[in-house]
């Protein structure tokens, strides 16, 4: 894989970090990969080619390229750590071969900004959440580890974009008209909570369809890497980790994966290894605010225009029956529904064991509570997804 012209361009009122991506293997036509923002960050954006080398390796590794290859420079930190990341994808897949990193003009130290600034990724979902509510309960505002700096990613999702259009890179209007309305919620918690909402916008997640692959082996990588050309802004981001913590058997969750996102300008921190789901849910089922701007959703269908979550995906009811469990379902206005019915649970799409077992851990609660009835649900979901999966994938595959 080469990464070519690393460059920086405004465009409609944003700043643009950009760059093309050849594929040797010829796995996928050359593209231009991107990450920008508004214009009112521009001053503190650069096209950093540790962005791309972040975002590429992991991606080179998967379909099976022999390296990747840019201009650069770039920081010695990022270098070794795209290196390892590499590597702990191969402990979880060993039929991978990490490529080799080549850099036409080698290794430069960047310096981080001072005073020292944390920041954090900020979706509006359960984690990014119970991370901002914890850290305010921890630290005051003058802190250096109060976060007053948060990044909210468009193009996340699988259906983000037009994958036929311009490099896969023209966003559908209506989905990137519901991440503005998410963005607007956001900010005016960003306003009450005192802390600066910047938005990034990539086209990364067109560069791997596969929803496996992505959602189990590469998405964290390539969610934090445009904050690399954010970097004059915060010199420490923390990112939460997915509920399970250091057990988790994806590898895009895995503790050991998060420690090889930093540079020598900014450190980046996974956090709530020990906080499970449901004591996020119970942090957040006592923060009005919250529970009212929680959204979760996988965002496969939008919800409709006056609702936040779709209420009926895997993580939408995982967490509505984690609230039902706090007893604030009913009182949580970013879903309309006060109960969950046992029919919605028994025809959930699961599509990973991971995700399965997430869901299936709510059972014991749920007995203990008398919902025998979400129980039976529970299991009756179980048997018809272990059914569906005795001929299809449950675990992505790497190219031969």
């Amino acid at each position: 894989m080469k990464i070519h012209g690393v460059r920086r361009v405004m465009r409609a009122g944003r700043v643009r970090a950009e760059a093309e991506v050849e594929w040797e293997s010829g796995a996928f036509p050359t593209r231009t990969l991107y990450f920008e923002t508004s214009e009112d960050y521009a001053d503190s954006f650069e096209a950093r080619p540790e962005s791309f080398l972040m975002a590429c390796v992991p991606l080179a590794c998967w379909y099976g390229e022999a390296r990747v290859q840019l201009r650069g420079p770039i920081c010695p930190v990022l270098f070794e750590n795209a290196a390892a990341c590499a590597h702990v994808m191969r402990r979880f897949y060993p039929e991978l071969r990490p490529p080799k990193i080549e850099v036409e003009l080698g290794l430069e130290a960047r310096k981080p900004p001072q005073p020292t600034r944390t920041a954090a990724m900020m979706s509006g979902g359960v984690d990014a959440l119970a991370l901002l509510r914890m850290n305010r309960l921890d630290y005051p505002l003058d802190h250096p580890h109060s976060i007053r700096e948060a990044v909210c990613v468009f193009g996340l999702h699988g259906f983000d974009h037009d994958v036929d259009g311009a490099d896969g890179a023209d966003p559908v209007p209506e989905r990137l008209a519901a991440w503005e309305m998410l963005f607007g919620r956001l900010a005016g918690l960003a306003e009450r909570e005192k802390f600066s909402l910047v938005p990034l916008y990539t086209n990364v997640r067109s560069f791997c369809p596969d929803y496996l692959v992505w959602s189990t082996a590469v998405y964290s990588p390539l969610t934090v890497a445009g904050v690399h050309c954010l970097t004059g802004r915060f010199d420490r981001l923390l990112l939460a980790s997915d509920g399970v913590g250091v057990e988790s058997e994806d590898c895009a969750a895995s503790q050991y994966l998060y420690h090889c996102f930093s540079s020598a300008a900014l450190d980046v921190h996974g956090e709530l290894d020990v906080v499970s789901r449901q004591e996020r849910l119970e942090l957040l089922s006592q923060w009005e605010e919250g529970r009212a701007l929680m959204q979760p959703c996988h965002w496969v269908e939008l919800p409709e225009p006056d609702e936040i979550n779709c209420g009926h995906c895997e993580k939408c009811v995982r967490t509505m029956l984690g609230l039902l469990l706090t007893g604030t379902l009913e009182a949580t206005e970013a879903f309309p529904a006060d109960d969950v019915a046992p029919e919605l649970v028994e025809r959930l799409w699961i599509a990973s064991p991971q995700k399965l077992q997430h869901v299936l851990t709510l059972a014991e609660p749920l007995r203990r509570a008398g919902r025998r009835d979400l129980v039976r649900a529970l299991r009756r979901l179980e048997r018809r997804t272990q059914r569906r999966w005795e001929k299809p994938r449950t675990r992505p595959t790497a190219p031969a």
